[in-house]
């Protein structure tokens, strides 16, 4: 229960700063930054900045996509191109999200080396939270389910092909089956 309410604890921090914290630093630099250089100039550097980062994206884009097909030519699964393209997606819409928070998180990004030390984390994690819920039986303290079944060899030389009627519990009365 411990693990569940951390879990939504950590979700509304999350939702908090996405929706409250995020928003209200983007007007505190839209102000900060329209004041020193004017509102036209600001509203253009906004624009400017998603250009630029779009085609930045679309850049390291192709690269990511040209290293997949690399990993699937050498019969390897493109685990890390994948990472960095999902990585390069989230950049992208930081960028195109009108803001200088959004934006600087979004080239921070773009930046190779960031994005590595990102990707490795995102790995990290996800390779904790894949063995914690693959655990054995035997290291969960659980029982293994146990499924009763029978065998029954047929023999294919068997020119009849009359179905072996025998009373089961998944047969009906008549002998066919429910």
């Amino acid at each position: 229960m411990e693990g569940c309410c951390n879990r939504s604890n950590r979700l509304t921090w999350l939702f908090f700063a996405i929706f409250i914290v995020v928003p209200l630093l983007e007007i505190f630099a839209f102000i900060q930054v329209g004041s020193l250089i004017g509102a036209l100039p600001t509203l253009a550097l906004i624009l400017f900045t998603a250009v630029i980062g779009a085609l930045l994206v679309r850049w390291q884009g192709v690269k990511v996509i040209m290293d997949a097909r690399q990993s699937l030519a050498r019969n390897e699964l493109p685990l890390a191109a994948v990472l960095h393209g999902g990585l390069l997606l989230f950049s992208g819409l930081l960028l195109v999200t009108p803001g200088f928070v959004t934006d600087a998180a979004g080239f921070l990004l773009l930046v190779p080396g960031f994005r590595g030390l990102a990707a490795t984390q995102i790995w990290r994690w996800l390779e904790v939270r894949t063995k914690s819920r693959g655990k054995s039986a035997a290291e969960t303290g659980r029982r293994p389910a146990v499924i009763e079944g029978e065998a029954v060899e047929v023999d294919s030389n068997e020119t009849s092909h009359e179905p072996h009627r025998e009373t089961s519990p998944w047969t009906s009365r008549g002998g066919t089956t429910r």
